[in-house]
């Protein structure tokens, strides 16, 4: 409660998602007071990034195929949610009234109609009380 009040006079959202490219210089942020928005936004933007790269796939095939693997290096896409913080410690910097950075296993993703959502935020939305069918609908 008194890290809402804080994010509000501070005029801070208490989530912020963000997509990145790996492998390009591309990033796109959200920011919402509402954890499911922000996995809305996420799932959407992972989904639009896993089509873009089938579509190209699909229209040169091969290409892309070969020149993938004489790199060993495929594009893809993660999603982070990180959550306000009043006071924020990790091994390597002290962080007061910002965001918390997600360790890799809590990064979200999508490959081959597969997609991995962390535990911690599924126990998140859990104690806000979000319904099963906001859940469902979103996978869908």
């Amino acid at each position: 409660m008194v890290k809402e009040i804080i994010a509000k006079i501070l005029n801070k959202p208490l989530y912020r998602a963000k997509i990145t490219l790996v492998g390009e210089d591309f990033d796109a942020t959200h920011e919402s007071n509402s954890l499911l928005e922000c996995l809305k936004w996420t799932m959407h933007g992972l989904y639009e990034c896993d089509r873009e790269d089938k579509e190209i796939e699909d229209k040169f095939g091969n290409i892309i195929e070969r020149e993938y693997s004489k790199s060993n290096k495929r594009k893809h896409s993660i999603g982070q949610i990180s959550e306000f913080k009043l006071f924020n410690v990790t091994s390597s910097s002290i962080g007061i009234f910002c965001y918390s950075k997600p360790r890799n296993e809590d990064m979200l993703f999508m490959s081959n109609k597969m997609v991995y959502v962390p535990e911690k935020i599924l126990r998140t939305l859990k104690k806000q009380e979000v319904s099963i069918s906001d859940l469902d609908l979103l996978f869908r």
